[in-house]
């Protein structure tokens, strides 16, 4: 198991005249986090959002984030004059389509799915973000997050504009969380559920081997690291390091054997015949 640690560690739309299915909505500046604005009827919210902090909370329902160019433009009373107005004045295709879009009637029910075109509410759904709730946005957060851990990725590659544009090619409905929420949330959330299943798979063995070495970073920091060795029911080897346990203090011998001993206690691994204390 690879050790898990934080410091190393709009439519969617098939249609081809909306200036490149905004694919880069919300995007131009990373420090604007765009929500939707909820209980909306008019189509051209499709195409702005309310601003929200680090945390996803409304900071005002008075200003509407253009989702293309993040321009600001005040929406006071929930009017949408203004959304329309610059919708028209600066992103004249997608106003173009938009009113096109809005136009076209429903297609009824007995003409074949094969030639019936998306109606404008499926995809507008298209174009809203994930819900940070939703079963989607939670599995490519994960996914993430492991590809962090696996590779042992610093942290601030969330925050690189080229890993953002690959994730947003990807699927453009994602918004990627904060390099915060990696570090305090998401990190630990999968060191924790990793551990509990090397837990549960070291407490079905009845014999196994230990390594431990102890080590410097480039920087002169102090570890000991502790690694466990075993074969399992398929007559596989099998190895896990458990912990690279920061060491400042001197490295004598019982200051050796009791960070040995916290790793076996913090791992429920039997200390009676691994480590004793001279």
């Amino acid at each position: 198991m690879a050790i898990l640690r934080s410091s190393r560690l709009l439519l969617a739309a098939p249609l081809s005249n909306c200036s490149a299915n905004l694919a880069g909505y919300g995007c131009k500046s990373s420090s604007v986090r765009i929500i939707p604005r909820a209980n909306t009827v008019s189509p051209v919210w499709t195409y702005f959002g309310l601003e929200a902090d680090g945390q996803g909370k409304l900071i005002s329902k008075e200003i509407a984030i253009c989702r293309l160019c993040n321009s600001r433009t005040s929406t006071k009373g929930g009017s949408t004059s203004n959304l329309f107005s610059h919708l028209k004045n600066h992103h004249p295709k997608d106003d173009a389509y938009l009113k096109s879009a809005s136009s076209k009637p429903a297609k009824s029910s007995h003409q074949s799915s094969s030639s019936s075109q998306p109606t404008l509410v499926s995809v507008v759904d298209k174009l809203k973000p994930y819900n940070r709730d939703g079963k989607k946005w939670q599995d490519l957060t994960d996914s993430v997050t492991f590809c962090l851990c696996k590779d042992m990725l610093p942290i601030y590659t969330v925050e690189k504009p080229g890993f953002q544009r690959m994730l947003k090619s990807f699927d453009s409905q994602y918004q990627l969380p904060s390099r915060k929420y990696f570090s305090e949330t998401a990190i630990p959330k999968l060191y924790n559920q990793e551990k509990e299943r090397v837990v549960a798979e070291l407490s079905l063995i009845k014999n196994s081997a230990a390594t431990t070495d102890m080590w410097s970073s480039e920087t002169g920091q102090p570890f000991l690291s502790y690694t466990v060795h075993f074969i399992d029911n398929e007559w596989k080897l099998r190895t896990h390091c458990l912990q690279a346990l920061y060491l400042p203090v001197d490295h004598t011998a019982s200051n050796i054997a009791d960070a040995l001993l916290s790793t076996l206690e913090n791992w429920s691994l039997n200390s009676s015949y691994q480590v004793r204390k001279s």
